[in-house]
């Protein structure tokens, strides 16, 4: 069974999804839970048409570009922000003002004040520590996201000018 490819609708439609996979990225970066779920959105249907599109363009240079976009969303998002969430974590834990969480720990009988007491602990943790939470998020989010970014530039980049991405496997840019 030989599939033809209309070249101008599958550059089309590889473009589209380097631009969802950069709209997931931006809208991951904003303070909102809806846009936690549009960002998974993005990500995880670009992704699914991916790889549904991947099998039918073999022998193309389309089918790099896709396997591209597939590995910057496994290795992104499977590796390098899990990575720096934990380092996140540990910094912020190692070196963040934790007071506002002592008084939790002998507020186990009433349920509810423990869940007030924790919000409450949150917020004043965030407002005790905002500098370092803010410095710690640069400097472990922001090269995982910028090396996101300069993946899918690159591959948008070659798609225009109608050239494969010669090594897919690489981790690097």
């Amino acid at each position: 069974m030989d599939i033809t490819i209309d070249k101008t609708k599958e550059s089309k439609n590889i473009n589209q999804m380097y631009l969802l996979l950069t709209l997931g990225m931006v809208s991951f970066w904003l303070p909102y839970t809806i846009a936690m779920i549009i960002s998974a959105s993005f990500f995880i249907g670009a992704t699914l048409v991916c790889y549904s599109r991947y099998k039918y363009t073999v022998n193309t240079h389309y089918q790099s570009h896709y396997r591209w976009m597939i590995r910057t969303f496994w290795i992104g998002t499977g590796v390098f922000l899990p990575l720096a969430i934990s380092l996140m974590t540990f910094i912020v834990v190692q070196f963040g003002e934790m007071s506002a969480f002592k008084h939790i720990i002998y507020m186990t009988s009433d349920i509810n004040a423990l869940a007030d007491s924790i919000e409450s602990s949150v917020y004043v943790f965030i407002s005790d520590n905002s500098i370092l939470l803010f410095l710690t998020l640069l400097v472990t989010c922001l090269p995982a996201m910028l090396w996101w970014y300069a993946r899918l530039w690159r591959g948008h980049h070659l798609l225009i000018q109608g050239r494969s991405i010669d090594n897919v496997k690489t981790w690097l840019i």
